[in-house]
């Protein structure tokens, strides 16, 4: 059976908390897991009004009014610049990627989280004064699969003349997501991951 995200939401109580969260002004909730190296500024989009990864739900797929799994999970990009290590314009070469993790439940333990896919990096050309052109990525989660889903990105910096020596290195975890249920009335930002296709 599949279970609607908003029957869901509406079951477990959670509208008090979702206007507590909305309530307040936006916090970045972004964690720092690993910083390690040398390396430029970064940042990324991640707080109770718009959250680093959107999930996007069907409604009544192929005419099958209770199919609400999940079927698009999108991450956005973060903004990474160059090292800045001179008094003119510096250039570096930096990349990124999301790990998608899974747990078996709401507010799964860092033991009960496992890694469940990679995307490959992509890279590009970053200036001390001008980020890296990155976009928004996505990935389409296996069915039938019951899990909860959270992201990791991971941002790169490489050696001077280098697109694969690292120089320096963040793995950030996010914190909020989206849900996207249409047709658009329920619009809300959950904290700790996507829910369970059921």
């Amino acid at each position: 059976m599949h279970r609607s995200p908003r029957r869901w939401l509406l079951a477990t109580g959670l509208p008090a908390l979702f206007a507590l969260i909305l309530a307040a002004s936006p916090a970045s909730a972004a964690v720092v897991t690993s910083d390690t190296g040398t390396h430029g500024t970064w940042s990324i989009r991640d707080d109770s009004n718009n959250g680093g990864v959107t999930c996007f739900y069907y409604n009544g797929h192929n005419g099958n009014p209770d199919d609400t799994d999940m079927y698009l999970l999108r991450t956005w990009a973060p903004k990474v610049y160059a090292r800045n290590k001179t008094s003119g314009r510096d250039s570096q070469m930096v990349g990124w990627r999301f790990v998608v993790q899974h747990g078996t439940s709401a507010g799964s333990t860092p033991n009960g989280w496992k890694i469940y896919s990679k995307s490959p990096f992509v890279k590009a050309l970053a200036h001390d004064d001008t980020p890296a052109a990155f976009h928004k990525r996505d990935w389409i989660p296996p069915k039938p699969f019951n899990r909860w889903w959270r992201v990791i990105v991971v941002i790169q910096w490489y050696a001077a003349g280098s697109s694969t020596q690292v120089a320096g290195e963040v793995k950030v975890r996010l914190e909020y997501y989206n849900f996207n249920y249409p047709p658009g009335t329920l619009a809300m930002t959950f904290p700790g991951g996507c829910i369970p296709d059921e």
